[in-house]
């Protein structure tokens, strides 16, 4: 690892000098984007995983830069950091056993091989419990689809299978104009946090995914969840009053998932064909709910899985430009991306993450750079780089939870995450006239958009039908979003090196970072010298 970049960030010295960067209209603010993305994005980060000494490096690398640009510190103790705490837990893979029990006996399967384990904490697991399985574990109200209607899954395992049944685009409805579409219900409630989050409400007492190694993807997701066995899963611990019980998230391959589906009298294969497309509705002729799930009885679970913890910390950054008009410089817009990444693979590559979210981290410091030369706004900006994105929103939680400004006094949340590649004339953004959050800080983005060059679409990328009200409840903007306050997130869409080690730093589009700079500079210092605040703006 090169150390020297790091040496002086602790020491407070200058950003190190730079390569040329492309003639632009401000060459100061194209170096400075070929600066930040050539660091963030760097080997040297270890692709900036949340609870690492790569992200105290990614945040110590962050600070300096506020500094640099003149900011304020604003974590609320005369300084840039804002610590949380962190306990890293270590599954011991070598004595994790997993046992269907059936008629038929017992049958051990190996951790690593055949299953894979999310959702320890310190106590670790030794349990036994039932089974049920619910189809693919879809529910959503909009598409009038629950897999759990009379299913008890009260202290059982829930047995679902990976992914959601073909068709399910017929469930999207399309606008008014009959071509913008409206969010996908379907992809929504098959994502897995959807899936672990329904199973939880309904009262399940772990949750099991059965993957089909023969597809591709799902092959390389069952591998990525082996892999995580490598590091420390980190948690933020409940406070003592909130402590609850470990809720095991299990994934089986096919092999572990046809034995336990056949000790409840099931056949994997069956119901994979069975349930490959979604029914078509004779009536209406459009998809239908899928067939009933159902207990399996007789079959059961046995978990044991020790785990190993100790106590970590991560970190957000902030800094401020203040208000310069004593009415109304305690109201705060805040600008905020997330630093974080996915880390290294157990094999040494590294993901750098350039797009995501070295990319909108870099937009967030060039902004503040420029801002900061500019005459103080009326209301206050602050800058907000958060950690633990990737790891469940975290950063921007503990934020939201322990503002260190009141959140009384927030006035709008502009999130960007993933803005450096696809289409080189737009972003997308979230929420949308469709969705129930639209409101006038969105609507001024777009009014906005075309002096900088951009866009603002509700797709992303912007041919495409890809929703980005589809990705709402997806980054930091979201917590802020959930405390009432209004919210625009920048996105412009994911692309075949998502969350990949081919996510790297010649594939962003210097020029489109420039814009976004100018883009999100112009909307913050337009929110914060308004007559009013943002509000929300009625659907329709």
């Amino acid at each position: 690892m090169n150390l020297l970049p790091l040496v002086l960030l602790v020491l407070g010295c200058t950003l190190p000098p730079t390569p040329a960067a492309p003639v632009g209209p401000d060459p100061e603010i194209a170096r400075l984007v070929e600066a930040h993305l050539q660091f963030l994005a760097s080997d040297d980060l270890g692709g900036r995983e949340t609870g690492t000494v790569q992200s105290l490096a990614t945040g110590q690398y962050v600070a300096a830069a506020m500094r640099e640009a003149g900011l304020e510190p604003a974590a609320g103790d005369g300084g840039f950091f804002q610590s949380y705490p962190l306990e890293a837990n270590r599954l011991d893979a070598a004595s994790a056993r997993l046992t269907v029990m059936g008629a038929s006996g017992p049958q051990e399967f190996k951790f690593g091989e055949n299953w894979a384990l999310r959702g320890y904490n310190s106590g670790g697991f030794d349990l036994t419990a039932d089974c049920v399985f619910a189809g693919h574990g879809l529910v959503s109200e909009e598409a009038g689809l629950d897999e759990y209607a009379g299913l008890d899954v009260t202290n059982k395992f829930v047995v679902v299978l990976e992914g959601a049944p073909k068709g399910g685009e017929g469930f999207v409805q399309k606008s008014d104009d009959g071509k913008t579409p409206r969010r996908d219900p379907i992809r929504a409630a098959s994502s897995g946090r959807a899936k672990r989050a329904a199973a939880r409400s309904h009262g399940a007492l772990g949750y099991v995914t059965i993957f089909d190694e023969t597809a591709e993807r799902a092959r390389g997701s069952f591998k990525d969840l082996v892999a995580e066995a490598e590091h420390p899963a980190l948690t933020i611990p409940p406070s003592a009053e909130d402590v609850q019980p470990a809720w095991p998230s299990l994934s089986m391959d096919s092999k572990a998932g046809r034995a336990l589906l056949a000790a409840g009298g099931m056949d994997l294969d069956a119901e994979r064909t069975a349930r490959a497309s979604f029914p078509t509705d004779p009536a209406t002729q459009k998809p239908g709910a899928p067939a009933p799930g159902r207990a399996l009885p007789g079959a059961s679970l046995h978990l044991v899985a020790g785990v190993k913890s100790e106590k970590a910390h991560a970190y957000n950054i902030l800094g401020r430009i203040q208000g310069s008009d004593p009415t109304v410089a305690n109201e705060t817009v805040i600008l905020s991306a997330h630093n974080d990444h996915i880390g290294t693979l157990a094999d040494g590559r590294v993901n750098n993450g350039a797009d995501d979210n070295a990319s909108g981290t870099t937009t967030l410091l060039v902004a503040a750079w420029e801002l900061a030369r500019q005459p103080a706004p009326r209301r206050s900006i602050v800058f907000l780089s958060v950690s633990g994105e990737e790891k469940g929103l975290w950063g921007s939680e503990w934020w939201c939870d322990h503002p260190t400004i009141p959140l009384t006094d927030v006035v709008c949340d502009i999130n960007i995450d993933m803005v450096g590649r696809n289409d080189p004339d737009a972003v997308g953004a979230t929420p949308s006239p469709a969705h129930e959050d639209y409101n006038s800080l969105v609507a001024r983005a777009v009014e906005l958009g075309p002096q900088s060059g951009l866009r603002v679409t509700w797709t992303a990328p912007a041919a495409s039908e890809d929703l980005v009200d589809n990705y709402y409840t997806r980054s930091d903007h979201y917590n802020f979003a959930a405390k009432g306050i209004p919210v625009v997130f920048f996105f412009s869409g994911v692309h075949e090196d998502y969350h990949r080690t081919t996510d790297d730093v010649e594939k962003i589009d210097r020029a489109k970072i420039t814009r976004m700079v100018d883009l999100v500079g112009r909307l913050a210092t337009d929110t914060a010298n308004a007559a009013g605040r943002p509000h929300k703006i009625a659907k329709g």
